[in-house]
């Protein structure tokens, strides 16, 4: 998706997926491995969405 948009963006705010955070807490979320290699790759930052919240 990334290569179609013709960039990366500089944040990414996911939701509290299972498949994206591994362990929601309001301060400091534990990514998935995969997830944050991903952002890693991409030099991107993952701020996911605060849980309980729209």
């Amino acid at each position: 998706m990334f290569a179609l948009f013709g960039g990366v963006p500089q944040l990414l705010m996911p939701d509290n997926l299972k498949s994206t955070v591994s362990k929601a807490c309001g301060f400091e979320p534990q990514l998935n491995t995969a997830y944050q290699s991903l952002a890693n790759h991409y030099c991107d930052t993952v701020m996911p969405a605060n849980s309980l919240k729209p």
